[in-house]
């Protein structure tokens, strides 16, 4: 408006796995639009296929926004488009814009307040904390403890993303996921190892010897001043996501002082979503999935 800029949008183009094909994808970012301009813009010419002003796609910047951007990834070769929006922006991308809401796969955010957590947002917490640290050792220590029983000759160590063996686990768990991001070596160098402003820890998990796990870790301080871990990624086949459980118990609570765990875009009804349940984490709010 008068040469100023009165929204964004962002698409990340991507690989993605479709069935074990593989085909470029984006995904939809973030999307703003300045309030003084939301439902109530008008462009200063109308596309020819939508001549009518009152039309939304010629009202909303945001609209507009989505599918200019939308038609030049197409345009560009990309065969998928799907996002998680929040529920601010879901009903104008399904309603408005053509998306399809993915009913049946619902993501959930996890956390779980550490003891250091709990005394920062309950003052009157704080004389108990030499009780809250065992208890939290001791619900890591049964993690460790179970998981380590169970497999036997588990490793946990620091993993350099250019190491091949993550190729291998990625063609052991990309069989029978539907859609997925591609998750092989070059999009963890990229997506981790080299990110210019996010500093990540890459955990394997080893099995004997072999490769069964990856978990990405980013800790942080948060604008209100608390210390977050945030599990950023992991990589494990179905049949042994327990293996997650004994890896977060002896990575996510080095070093002490986080007051926070958090993991986001888990599906609410996986056995990723049990191990987080029995190590302590809440679920909170959901994330949902259009095409």
């Amino acid at each position: 408006s008068e040469d100023k800029i009165v929204g964004s949008c962002s698409f990340a183009r991507m690989r993605l796995s479709v069935g074990e094909v593989a085909v470029i994808g984006t995904e939809i970012g973030d999307a703003y639009s300045h309030p003084d301009f939301r439902a109530g813009g008008r462009y200063a010419s109308a596309r020819a296929e939508i001549p009518d002003s009152s039309d939304y796609l010629n009202r909303s910047v945001f609209g507009r926004l989505i599918m200019e951007t939308r038609l030049r990834a197409e345009a560009a070769g990309v065969r998928l488009i799907f996002g998680t929006p929040n529920q601010n922006a879901l009903p104008g991308y399904v309603r408005r814009l053509g998306f399809k809401r993915c009913e049946h796969y619902v993501n959930s955010n996890f956390v779980r307040p550490t003891a250091e957590g709990v005394v920062r947002r309950f003052g009157v917490a704080k004389p108990f904390l030499f009780l809250l640290r065992p208890m939290e050792r001791a619900l890591l220590n049964v993690a460790r403890w179970r998981e380590s029983k169970r497999f036997g000759g588990v490793t946990v160590a620091p993993l350099s993303c250019e190491d091949p063996t993550i190729d291998i686990l990625w063609a052991r768990v990309r069989k029978g996921r539907p859609f997925c991001v591609v998750q092989d070596s070059a999009w963890f160098r990229y997506r981790f190892a080299q990110h210019p402003i996010a500093r990540y820890e890459t955990f394997g998990v080893w099995l004997r010897g072999e490769l069964r796990g990856v978990v990405v870790l980013r800790r942080y301080h948060a604008m209100s001043g608390q210390e977050i871990c945030a599990i950023a990624h992991t990589l494990f086949h179905e049949d042994e996501i327990e293996l997650l459980g004994l890896a977060l118990a002896e990575t996510t609570l080095r070093p002490k002082g986080q007051e926070e765990l958090s993991m986001m875009w888990v599906r609410a009804e996986s056995r990723e979503a049990w191990v987080l349940k029995r190590l302590g984490f809440l679920q909170r709010g959901e994330s949902p999935i259009i095409f």
